[in-house]
């Protein structure tokens, strides 16, 4: 759970300091694939499930929810919601807890 520390708000470049750190565990990205998504108005709805390997095979898959509110034809804002439990696993793989 402590290590489950990313939530809240982030701007962009917090954003993308984040995704960037994942990068070297995640050699291969995270691959996103859409299953649903919903227009109206200025706001996008995605519903997707995401699935990326570490280096020593360890497959992290998750199902995420986007929400996009849009100006001006370009994102103005983001949320993403996604299971904290697989969030958790993997990083508790990435930094297994030393044993006792």
């Amino acid at each position: 759970p402590s290590r489950l520390a990313v939530a809240g708000t982030m701007d962009r470049a917090g954003f993308l300091e984040l995704i960037g750190g994942l990068g070297a565990a995640l050699p291969g990205g995270v691959v996103l694939t859409p299953v649903g998504i919903t227009a109206e108005g200025d706001r996008v709805a995605v519903e997707a499930n995401g699935r990326g390997g570490t280096a020593d095979g360890y497959v992290y898959a998750n199902r995420y929810h986007f929400l996009f509110e849009l100006r001006g034809g370009k994102i103005a804002s983001g949320k993403e919601f996604c299971d904290t439990l697989a969030v958790a696993a993997f990083f508790a793989h990435l930094t297994p807890e030393p044993a006792v």
